[in-house]
Order: structure tokens, then sequence, then C-alpha cells
């Protein structure tokens, strides 16, 4: 496959930026959403106008609101969208897929690459495609108006592990891959890309505590002025839950810290210094509304499976669950009902070593 064809799944942040990305550098890309008003700006112009990191006019081969035509003939799916609408495209994907195809989540969160994988199996395509799950988007991306985006960093090269069910495919994908975007590397399975979520810690929490800054509307910068050394501090805390239960059940886990020295380069004594010292961190601003995806689909698809797999595991994680429980009442909905639970992934029951086999193998 010397020149893969990409179709682009959410026509949201991420997937403007992938989508020019693609097209600046010569790829043959196709983008799907169900929201006719991010589709036909794209369509009137034939691409997406990329700003930021890199630059220039992205063309797109074809722009839609039909996701059978955005998935026609191509190698690689990418899904770009939130998490918590992953088991939606997955069932809309289902009839469509074509045998040998790629699906990317980007970023799956935790265990997105297993609910999908799932969904699929029960229609009855599983073994059509292979699915596999990065640990996060490669791009600080924005969607700065009709057609045109942002790419406000690239995270640097091999910074991002991506791993696939069962995780002997994740070579095969990431040869592909790899010859288009360098910035993915190799996990040893998605245990590792689903525990290693940082966005759950780094969207919720400062939700919580900027709470009436939000909802005031008042502009203000997420990372550098919304994550103070308290908030920072309370980051940590539970960084180390969310550690605790990835060695609870095997993943290969690293700090937060750790993390953003990976993604770009920056180290800090604590989280606090990591984050303010990010340039890139810079010119993300603060959401105006709680409606947000950093409550509704991080903590559902973050926080949620970091404590329910605890539960399972015995591993207790008092401080994830308090923010759960806040953010329950800030938004009024039970989060924890909608989220990723143990139970919702047939995880329910299992030992450690079980969901090792699981995630590796493909398969108990």
């Amino acid at each position: 496959m010397e020149k893969p064809k990409f179709a682009i799944i959410g026509a949201g942040h991420g997937g403007h930026v992938f989508a020019a990305h693609l097209g600046i550098m010569g790829y043959n890309a196709k983008i799907y959403d169900i929201d006719e008003k991010a589709i036909k700006p794209i369509q009137e112009k034939g691409g997406i106008e990329l700003s930021g990191v890199v630059q220039g006019f992205g063309k797109v081969e074809l722009a839609t609101t039909n996701i059978k035509e955005a998935v026609e003939g191509v190698d690689v799916i990418m899904v770009v969208v939130p998490a918590s609408a992953h088991r939606n495209v997955a069932e809309n994907l289902a009839p469509h897929v074509e045998d040998g195809q790629i699906i990317v989540l980007n970023p799956g969160r935790t265990f997105g690459a297993l609910e999908v994988k799932n969904i699929l199996n029960s229609k009855g395509v599983g073994g059509k495609v292979t699915v596999a799950e990065a640990q996060t988007l490669i791009y600080l991306a924005r969607r700065t108006g009709p057609a045109q985006a942002r790419m406000l960093a690239l995270k640097r090269e091999g910074s991002v592990p991506l791993a696939a069910i069962p995780s002997r495919k994740t070579d095969e994908v990431l040869k592909v891959l790899n010859k288009v975007f360098p910035t993915y590397g190799r996990a040893n399975s998605v245990l590792d890309t689903s525990m290693n979520n940082f966005g759950a810690l780094v969207h919720t929490a400062p939700m919580i505590f900027n709470a009436g800054r939000v909802e005031s509307k008042s502009p203000f910068k997420w990372y550098h002025e919304g994550i103070t050394k308290s908030v920072a501090g309370v980051l940590e805390v539970l960084d180390q839950e969310r550690m605790s239960v990835s060695e609870a059940v095997g993943a290969n886990t690293y700090s937060l810290q750790e993390y953003i020295f990976r993604a770009y380069g920056v180290k800090g004594e604590t989280v606090y210094d990591a984050i303010q010292h990010t340039d890139a961190y810079g010119g993300v601003m603060g959401p105006d509304t709680l409606q947000h995806r950093f409550i509704f689909e991080d903590i559902p698809t973050g926080l949620v499976p970091f404590a329910s797999l605890g539960e399972l595991l015995n591993v207790p994680t008092p401080n994830i669950k308090l923010i759960i429980k806040v953010a329950s009442l800030l938004v009024k909905t039970d989060l924890w009902s909608i989220g990723r639970t143990v139970q919702k992934l047939g995880l329910s029951g299992l030992s450690a070593r079980e969901i090792q086999k699981l995630a590796i193998e493909g398969t108990i």
C-alpha cells in the first residue's frame, strides 16, 4: 500500500485538521459528519484552510453526510469524534466496512477500541477489519471557522502510543500509518493506550474548579490560567489513583508529567511546572459552558472506567469517584450510569490476567 486512502469520521476540531493536513501532504481524504452545517462549507470550498504549525489549503476528495460514501474504497478510517460517540459510529459503520480496512480511534480514551470491536463482532463484521486506538490526538487542534482550522501543535515523532486488537496487528497498522504520520508509536496493547488517558485528568477536574469562570463566559487560558498550583496538585492525586489501577491490571503506565515530556519535550518538577512551561498549551482557551465534552466525554469514557476497573480489582479510587460525583451534580446527569463500566465492556468478573489476555489476543 504505497499511498493509503483515508476517511475522516467527524468534522470537529481534530477532524478538520486531519483532513486538511492529509490534503496538504498530497493524500486522498474524505470527510464525514452527521451535521450538514459542518460539511457544506468544505463542499463549497473543496477543502479546508489550515493555519498554525502547518499552513496551506488541504484539498478534500469528498465531504459528505453519507457514511457509506465516506468509507467506500478507503484503506484507513480515522474516527475523530468524542469517545461518547464511538458506539454510534461503530453501529453506523458496521453495514459498510470492507475487508482489510483499518479503523483507528483518535483517541480511544479508555477502552474505546474494545467497545468498537465488541459492537462490530456483534454485527458479524469484526473479522473484516482491524480496530486500533491512539492514546491521544496527535494534534492540538481547533476549528476556527467554516472550512478553516488551526494546528496549534503536532506532537513529537513516536510520542503517541497506538495499539490494535489483537496486539499482533499493531505493527501492520503502524506500517501503514507511519508513512503519513510518524507521530504514532507502538504500545504493547490497548491496556496501555486506554489506561494512559490523560485527557480524563486535565479536562475534568479543572472544569469543576473553574465552573464559575466557565459559566460566566469569561475568556481564559485553559491550561496556563485554569490549572493553578492547587488544581495541578489535585491532578497529581488523581494521576496516582489512575496509575494504581493501571499497575493492577498490568498496563505499562507513566505519570502525567512524563506524558507532557514525551509529547512536547517539556520537563517540570511538578505537574504545574510542566504545564506552565508547555508553550503549545498557551493558545488553548477554556470552554464557556459545562455542557461540554470535557465532562460528557472525558468522565464517562475516562474517569468512570478507571474507577469501575478499580472496583473490580479492589483498588480504591476515592478522589476519582469524588470528581465523578461532583461533576454529576453540576450537570444534573448521572455520569456513572452513562459511562463505560466493566459491566458494559464485558469485563465484569474477569481477573487482571484475563483482561490482559483479552487486550492482547482479542479473546479470553
